[in-house]
C-alpha cells in the first residue's frame, strides 16, 4: 500500500510534478491510501465549497488509514525528537504524524517534500 502525501494531492490538482504518475496510478490497481492528516491539508487550501466537495471526493477515494491516537501522537512526537536530536527539525508535526501513520500501517510514501527525505534518513520510511 502506497500512503499519498499532500504534496503529491496538490502536483496532481496542478497537474505538475509527480501529479501525472499518480494519475496514472488511480487508473491502476494499485493499492493507494489517505488519512486524516493529509485530507486535512488538501481541505485547508481549497478556495471555496464546490472546491472543497471535489477536493473531499478525490481524497477519499483511496483506501483509508485513520489515526490510531493512542499510538500515532506519541510515536509523532518521538520521531520529531529523534529527528531534531539529529540535526533535522522536521517544518512540522504534521508531517511527522503522517511519518508515524506510514510506519505503523507499513506503507510506502510517495511524497514530493525534501522534509520526508530527510526524516528517511532517520527513520525507516520507504519513500516512492
Amino acid at each position: 500500500m502506497i500512503l499519498i502525501d499532500t504534496s503529491v494531492w496538490i502536483d496532481l490538482l496542478r497537474g505538475v510534478g509527480r501529479g501525472p504518475e499518480l494519475a496514472s496510478m488511480l487508473r491502476s490497481d494499485t493499492p493507494l491510501a489517505s488519512t486524516e492528516p493529509i485530507l486535512m491539508e488538501l481541505l485547508a487550501g481549497t478556495r471555496n465549497e464546490v472546491e472543497y466537495t471535489s477536493v473531499r471526493r478525490l481524497g477519499t477515494s483511496v483506501g483509508w488509514l485513520p489515526i490510531d491516537p493512542a499510538t500515532d501522537f506519541d510515536s509523532s512526537a518521538q520521531i520529531y525528537a529523534h529527528c531534531r536530536r539529529n540535526g533535522i527539525t522536521p517544518r512540522g508535526l504534521i508531517d511527522t504524524l503522517i511519518v508515524a501513520i506510514a510506519l505503523r500501517t507499513e506503507c510506502s510514501l510517495m511524497t514530493s517534500d525534501r522534509d520526508f527525505t530527510a526524516m528517511g534518513t532517520l527513520v525507516p520510511l520507504e519513500l516512492v
